[in-house]
């Protein structure tokens, strides 16, 4: 029997399974690109509190899982004097609510506000010395039209106490914003501006601008823009123009600077290539219509010291667009640099009760950039790939909702390149309600690349909450030229005020790194901390809160048991907010 036809039955078998099993959220699964960018996601919101009431619609869509409708919602059912006062807003689920409520803020009105945190964890099996732990602090102060905000942090064994340092001061003068220092601004679908990496890979990447807030949160080392960005609206038009300037590590000992994101600096070589690039960087773009419908213009003009490496391009153009009426969305953009385009088109349909969305993407051979793409699937800079990606979700009750994503993609040109021939990627997940506070959730999911062993999993997640006290149980099986599975669970005892606590287990037997399981723990700043289960062991840890209104302090233990070998890890994190 042919091998495709093999494949296709053992997908269909997953397929069949799910539905027949016919039960469907909480611990999303995810592959291993998904994981990836809902981790780098999550660091980018750490730290962050938004108040619900004075929050835009761009601001909001910053949050984890909600789309541009939801957005929508929170703005038009104003105001909330707490977080449950969010479960009037028509589409916002429980687990909605769950998921962004560490990044909300319900502030008193006055005249300045002022939040601090600190934090010190240390690495797994390092020893219990300030020189092998990570120090993080921060500050933001608000006045009625201004904002500061400023982040030290050190990674273990740096030289430097002050390793890390960003901030900004974020004004907010009449029809105008003007941000100056470290800043991450966002050009239309992220083509030639955008500081982030994203996948096309599932539903939650179908939206049509992945907005970030235009302040640098995160403590990444590279990439950073430090300048001044000033944007201003008037009526039905919007200009924004940038002025500023990055550095990147590099090693420059060859004919072009080759970039070296790693992020630590513990080593001469490290320390030789920490800022070796300096780039400098002007902008402008031009905005005619609203936040329904829109047409942007961009340019973008660079120089490298002492010379550009090979992924860079001098001078970018860009064209990016946006059609939104109450049932369709279409959004897109064009990319030109002086050696290649890049385009990438998208549409979102959404009717009772189903919604469809559909992103075409191409990055020619030789389209080059730095600033990385909203939806690249194979990492900075996107080039040499086409994609095709449709995502479907179909409510199929009030208690049953069904997901499919198929993402097809591969390189362009036949030439010696890194990008695998093609590739596919194919998820199919059931969500069903069993009663109020329980859902299951079944997921199927196959990949297939030329370079890698063809994956195919399945996955299974039970949560249930009564009161204050939720429960998780999730198992997981994968084939990736050897099998792997991994079983795990969560207890936890919630209150908003008062001592708070999770407790989690995970044991897993994965035989092959390509049949690794993903699973995240949570973390002291409220958000999750990723694990990546490879091998057979076993994971658990405890995390305790005390918070009161201005006050929150927690800390965090995990252990790891792998092959006869046992490392820990630790956290502590303390926030103030008077």
């Amino acid at each position: 029997m042919p091998k495709q036809i093999v494949q296709f039955a053992v997908l269909a078998g997953h397929i069949l399974f799910i539905v027949l099993s016919a039960r469907a959220q909480e611990d999303t699964p995810h592959t291993a690109e998904e994981a990836a960018v809902l981790e780098a996601q999550l660091e980018d919101l750490d730290g962050l509190r938004l108040n619900p009431n004075l929050a835009r619609e761009p601001d909001l869509l910053a949050l984890p899982g909600l789309t541009p409708d939801m957005a929508w919602r929170i703005v038009a059912f104003r105001p909330y004097r707490r977080i449950e006062d969010l479960r009037q807003v028509p589409g916002l689920s429980a687990e909605h609510l769950e998921r962004i409520a560490p990044y909300l803020a319900f502030e008193r009105p006055r005249s300045w506000r002022g939040k601090f945190t600190g934090r010190v964890s240390r690495p797994s099996n390092a020893p219990n010395h300030p020189n092998h732990m990570r120090f993080l602090e921060r500050l933001e102060l608000s006045l009625s039209n201004a904002t500061a905000f400023l982040l030290i942090e050190r990674d273990p064994e740096e030289p430097a106490w002050n390793d890390f340092v960003t901030g900004h001061i974020h004004l907010r003068l009449p029809n105008a914003h003007l941000v100056i220092g470290d800043i991450r601004p966002q050009f239309g679908q992220g083509l030639i501006m955008s500081r982030s990496t994203r996948t096309a890979t599932g539903l939650s990447s179908a939206t049509p601008v992945r907005t970030r807030l235009e302040g640098y949160r995160a403590s990444e080392e590279p990439g950073a823009v430090r300048g001044a960005l000033l944007s201003t609206r008037r009526n039905a038009f919007a200009l924004s123009a940038l002025y500023g300037g990055a550095r990147w590590d590099a090693e420059l000992d060859a004919e072009s600077p080759q970039l070296r994101l790693s992020g630590l600096h513990t080593t001469q070589r490290e320390l030789a290539r920490k800022g070796a690039l300096r780039e400098r960087l002007a902008a402008l773009r031009f905005t005619a219509g609203g936040p329904q419908t829109h047409v942007s213009a961009s340019v973008l003009k660079t120089a490298f010291d002492p010379s550009p490496p090979a992924q860079a391009s001098p001078l970018l153009l860009g064209l990016d667009g946006q059609w939104r009426t109450d049932r369709f969305t279409l959004f897109g953009e064009l990319a030109k640099s002086p050696e290649d385009i890049a385009a990438l088109l998208g549409a979102n349909l959404r009717f009772p009760g189903l919604r469809l969305s559909m992103i075409g993407r191409r990055y020619g051979p030789n389209f080059q950039n730095l600033h990385g793409a909203a939806f690249a699937a194979f990492g900075t800079p996107p080039n040499n790939e086409w994609g095709l990606f449709f995502g479907a979700a179909w409510r199929i009750s009030r208690r049953t909702r069904l997901e499919l994503s198929l993402d097809r993609h591969g390189r362009i040109m036949p030439q010696n390149h890194p990008l695998p021939q093609r590739g596919e990627r194919t998820r199919l997940s059931l969500h069903h309600r069993l009663r109020p506070g329980s859902t299951l959730r079944l997921t199927a999911d196959a990949s297939a690349r030329t370079t890698q062993p063809a994956r195919r999993g399945l996955r299974t997640d039970l949560t249930t909450r009564h009161r204050d006290l939720r429960l998780s149980l999730w198992a997981a099986r994968v084939q990736a030229g050897a099998p792997g599975h991994a079983i795990g669970t969560r207890m936890g005892l919630s209150r908003p005020n008062g001592l708070s606590f999770t407790a989690w287990f995970t044991a897993f037997d994965i035989h092959s790194f390509d049949a690794r399981i993903y699973a995240f723990a949570p973390d002291v700043w409220g958000g999750g901390l990723l694990q990546m289960l490879s091998g057979r062991g076993k994971t658990q840890g405890l995390l305790l809160v005390y918070a009161r209104p201005a006050f929150r302090l927690s800390t965090r233990y995990g252990i790891r048991h792998t092959t006869g070998q046992r490392t820990s890890s630790w956290s502590a994190q303390i926030d103030l907010a008077p």
